[in-house]
């Protein structure tokens, strides 16, 4: 059986990925020794991908090596296993290779429940920026409704989660960002009650409900 899968050749200029990535065809074997086949529905584009393509070494995760496949965590379906926790046609979430086809660690993969509207959640809102969000909220933040809660990096996806976390959980929530659109957005679109814009002030001053964020 043949599959495609991106291998890293070089490490990426800014966003010139087409020289950094090639598509290859290869052999792949059936699963074995507890392994899984998945077919990869989708690829869950992280801002940590970036960084495990540079050669950085502070990262928490080591830089995938020139001439490996790509990784990141992706939703797919199992279609052969070798692990008795799996069947075919399994809908899994995991660490996976950019491929349209994978054996991997049945380990680092959960199965998942099917039935959803949009499976893609499970890469959201039901994944690891949603955890994030939430157990830094309610786990780490404690939050009680009448607090003020203060997101940074409000309009990125965990802390648009986080904003909206705190304020079903009855606090007023403020969002920091970088642009008056994105400090539009949050407050239009995801509920918050006020934000700052921090590139133009680092101090709440007003809330201006014209304006939706603070000055």
């Amino acid at each position: 059986m043949k599959r495609n899968v991106w291998k890293l050749i070089a490490r990426p200029d800014g966003i010139n990925f087409e020289e950094a990535l090639e598509l290859v065809e290869e052999d792949i074997s059936d699963p074995e020794n507890g392994q899984i086949q998945i077919k990869l529905k989708i690829i869950s584009m992280d801002a940590g991908t970036r960084m495990w393509m540079s050669d950085r070494q502070d990262s928490y995760q080591p830089p995938i090596e020139l001439g490996s496949s790509m990784v990141g965590v992706c939703l797919a379906e199992v279609v052969k296993s070798s692990n008795p926790a799996f069947s075919e046609g399994d809908l899994v979430r995991g660490f996976g290779e950019w491929a349209d086809f994978a054996n991997v660690d049945a380990e680092s993969f959960l199965v998942l429940e099917k039935g959803l509207d949009c499976d893609e959640a499970y890469l959201s809102a039901l994944g690891l920026n949603g955890w994030t969000a939430y157990v830094g909220v309610i786990n780490t933040g404690r939050v009680k409704a009448g607090d003020t809660f203060v997101v940074s990096a409000a309009a990125g996806c965990t802390g648009l989660m986080a904003g909206q976390i705190a304020k079903i959980s009855g606090c007023k929530v403020i969002g920091i960002a970088g642009t008056d659109e994105k400090c539009d957005l949050i407050c239009n679109n995801y509920g918050f009650d006020g934000s700052i814009n921090y590139k133009k002030s680092k101090k709440i001053i007003k809330y201006s409900p014209e304006r939706n964020y603070i000055f």
